[in-house]
């Protein structure tokens, strides 16, 4: 799920680490985890490659709302695991994403737009069948299955800024919004962190009823 960059190193964590419970150490395995940038190889290539994004976003939004998920990201490219680091001009050709790659992907359209959009990092809760599926594909396909410990995964979205200052979290992954409600259950928000530039990180910020603290992981109320 996590898209390394060409000089970021990760801690691989393996399937013998226990289920995590439901407290601040829900977090704990990733707390250090630097959110998905996509390289640039600074040439034509890759400066054609988010022109050609770019492009297809503005073609599949016409006159809608700026604020619309773009559906057409999941549409195009499957999850699934990739290989480490890719870059612009390698992305936009691959038929799979990991979760990285694609709010990675979505950051990208949404500020294209004119609207601020900020790294979101979450870790949900599914359950032990689904995990050891997800840990045996990675597996299989030789990427690193670090982002599932037990029943609780690794997940990157976007936090996209409300004129009114609020967020609304939208997963590229399953193209649709993430509802302040999903705390409890299958595939809920155990924990989350909003990265945001210093000048805004003082300026309080809103999920629907949960107060989020700027650049810091945080247990969600019901988890």
């Amino acid at each position: 799920m996590f898209l390394e960059t060409v000089n970021t190193t990760t801690t691989c964590l393996t399937a013998d680490c226990p289920a995590l419970p439901g407290s601040r150490e829900v977090f704990a395995p990733w707390v250090s985890f630097p959110y998905t940038c996509i390289a640039h190889h600074g040439d034509r290539c890759c400066h054609a490659a988010l022109a050609w994004l770019t492009g297809m976003d503005q073609a599949q939004l016409q006159n809608e709302n700026l604020y619309l998920g773009p559906r057409w990201l999941r549409a195009r490219y499957d999850w699934g695991p990739m290989q480490h680091p890719a870059y612009w001009c390698e992305v936009v050709r691959h038929k799979k994403l990991d979760c990285g790659a694609q709010a990675a992907v979505a950051r990208t359209v949404f500020e294209s737009r004119g609207i601020e959009c900020l790294p979101l990092q979450l870790v949900q809760r599914y359950n032990a069948d689904s995990a050891a599926h997800w840990y045996g594909t990675w597996q299989e396909k030789n990427c690193d299955p670090h982002w599932v410990i037990g029943e609780y995964i690794y997940h990157e979205s976007c936090a996209v800024v409300l004129p009114d200052g609020h967020y609304k979290f939208w997963d590229p992954s399953s193209a649709c919004w993430i509802e302040p409600a999903t705390t409890s259950g299958y595939g809920s928000v155990a924990a989350l962190k909003v990265s945001t530039p210093l000048a805004a990180a003082s300026a309080p910020r809103y999920w629907g009823p949960h107060l989020v603290p700027a650049n810091e992981w945080m247990v969600v109320a019901g988890s």
